[in-house]
């Protein structure tokens, strides 16, 4: 078993419109080791305007105050998507139970009665920030796990394609799969058992404890042949391709080799980047993977994907990694997407100690358009064919 998981620090705002409060209040938090940051506010509109900037963890929150009072500050909060989820905790003198109510009905999770105990005051901050944090590792976990099943869902496309072209040929043209039958069953092979390495992928992923797709996640890294895995990518892209009539060339020497996890690296990362170039590419077009091995070993390897389509205009560029984000369009034949390839691409890319960089332009004047996709990958070791 592995060392315990440091405590997590948080930031606290206070809101008090008395100065001898908000000093009482900030040297008993200090002493609480969980609180990292001490924010002070003396009136609701600067507590707004605070809350807003730096996001505390918790609110304690003065009641009775001039101007906005506690209730309002309260509800304001709760009705911004930026602060909404912060556990507000009143300060309050009034304990009856409708000014308590009235609290709650605000959107208050507690309150703590003054005069009041530093035991109880720390003892009650600390149980707050427990279960907030405890939301948030809920809610973080449902995120990962739904990305799991986007990455499931869309990584899976391009084999069960390949695998429908193949079924295509077999019914409409016999004679062309008796002609190359020992091509065609191992491209059927080939694509299942990539299909069936995503599908194992997914399930790895979703056992291990650590947060996935960062640096030291549950992903196994390895040193991976960069051209093998482009080439396997290519072979899980033909129908795309081969529809489009577009080339897709591997200028990339069979020795390099990068650190990443080789099946996410050609099933994920290098198929949704050469599907890109693929789809905004036009007809008879060209895609060039390729890359050098580096004369200093300790250099990163780049690693660029590159088409002469139809570019990439700034309003994309500037979101295309951002999850959620709708940033997907049709390609030069209508062909249309998900949207949560690139955000994966990348996190995958984090994930393996790497960095992915746009560089596109748009045709205007005559001028060549096109993208170009920049990796920077690790070394993967011993420069060698996987």
């Amino acid at each position: 078993m592995g060392s315990p998981a440091p405590r997590r620090q948080s930031g606290v705002l206070i809101v008090d419109d008395q100065l001898a409060n908000l000093k009482v209040l900030g040297t008993v938090l200090r002493e609480e080791h969980e609180v990292s940051e001490v924010y002070i506010a003396r009136s609701g509109a600067e507590a707004l305007k605070i809350a807003g900037q730096v996001r505390p963890e918790l609110i304690l929150l003065d009641v009775m105050m001039p101007g906005l009072d506690g209730y309002e500050v309260c509800r304001q909060l709760k009705a911004d998507e930026a602060t909404r989820a912060t556990p507000v905790i009143f300060l309050t003198a009034r304990v009856e139970s409708e000014d308590l109510v009235a609290g709650f009905e605000a959107g208050a999770v507690d309150y703590i009665r003054k005069p009041f105990q530093a035991a109880e005051l720390r003892a009650r901050v600390r149980l707050h920030l427990e279960l907030k944090h405890s939301r948030d590792e809920i809610q973080r976990i449902g995120r990962e796990r739904k990305d799991l099943i986007h990455l499931l869902c869309h990584d899976l496309r391009a084999p069960f394609s390949s695998m429908d072209a193949i079924i295509a040929i077999l019914r409409e043209a016999p004679e062309q799969f008796e002609a190359e039958r020992e091509r065609y069953t191992q491209m059927a092979a080939d694509t299942v058992h990539n299909g069936l390495k995503t599908i194992d992928l997914v399930r790895a992923m979703h056992s291990v404890a650590e947060r996935l797709f960062e640096p030291g996640s549950g992903l196994e890294l390895e040193s991976v042949g960069l051209r093998s895995a482009a080439e396997i990518a290519r072979m899980v892209l033909r129908d795309q391709w081969q529809r489009k009539s577009v080339r897709v060339e591997i200028d990339v020497p069979p020795e390099l080799t990068v650190r990443a996890e080789s099946t996410s690296l050609s099933n994920s990362v290098l198929v949704n980047l050469i599907g890109n170039a693929i789809k905004f590419s036009h007809e008879g077009g060209v895609v060039r993977v390729r890359a050098r091995t580096p004369a200093d070993a300790d250099q990163p390897r780049r690693v660029e994907i590159i088409d002469e389509g139809i570019g990439m205009p700034p309003e994309i560029r500037e979101r295309l990694f951002e999850p959620g984000s709708s940033t997907t369009r049709p390609g030069t034949q209508g062909e249309s997407g998900t949207g949560f390839g690139m955000p994966l691409v990348q996190r995958f890319v984090t994930a393996y100690g790497g960095q992915i960089e746009i560089e596109s332009s748009e045709s205007s004047q005559g001028a060549a358009s096109g993208t170009t996709m920049v990796l920077s990958l690790q070394n993967g070791g011993d420069e060698s064919p996987l």
